[in-house]
């Protein structure tokens, strides 16, 4: 029992540090949605333009990437 209180002791770390990420990257697309002179879900939705739905991703994949690391970082 000793070992399994053991290996859930950082889910509550985890857990925040995904919720807080997950909010983060709303927050963000929300934000590149606001700075981009064109509606990038009406491109990548309706028109279907490829290059738009890869910029975005891969703004969302480079925001990703921060947030995975961040903990590794050492202070």
């Amino acid at each position: 029992m000793d070992t399994i209180m053991d290996s859930l002791a950082g889910l509550d770390n985890f857990a925040v540090y995904f919720g807080l990420s997950i909010v983060f990257l709303f927050v963000f697309k929300l934000v590149y949605a606001l700075v981009t002179p064109h509606d990038e879900w009406k491109l990548v939705k309706e028109e279907k333009n490829v290059a738009a739905a890869i910029g975005f991703g891969g703004a969302i994949v480079g925001l990703s990437l921060i947030h995975i690391s961040e903990p590794t970082r050492p202070y």
